[in-house]
């Protein structure tokens, strides 16, 4: 067995062909006849575990929920409140100084 075997037999069980494993390790760098060697020594028929569909829990939406909805930006606000107040303060200062 080769330090590749791993990898053939993952893409066998996700449901790969030969040729697109070859593919990959090619474009990985491993030696070409290293790779043919392996994957004539391999079985083709992928594992019944791959034959089956994964399982995906589907949720359903909330009421207001959309699919692209993003997180709400509370954090932005407070700092740009508080920035307002920081500017509305020197202000205030800046005017007593100056009426004085």
């Amino acid at each position: 067995m080769s330090e590749f075997s791993g990898i053939i037999n993952n893409g066998l069980e996700r449901g790969w062909s030969k040729e697109e494993i070859r593919t990959s390790l090619l474009n990985a760098g491993f030696p070409q006849q290293e790779i043919i060697a392996e994957l004539n020594s391999i079985g083709s028929t992928p594992s019944a575990q791959a034959m089956q569909p994964p399982s995906v829990e589907i949720k359903p939406l909330d009421k207001y929920q959309t699919l692209n909805a993003k997180p709400k930006k509370k954090m932005g606000l407070l700092i740009g409140i508080l920035l307002l107040s920081f500017l509305l303060f020197l202000g205030i200062i800046f005017g007593i100084y100056f009426l004085i």
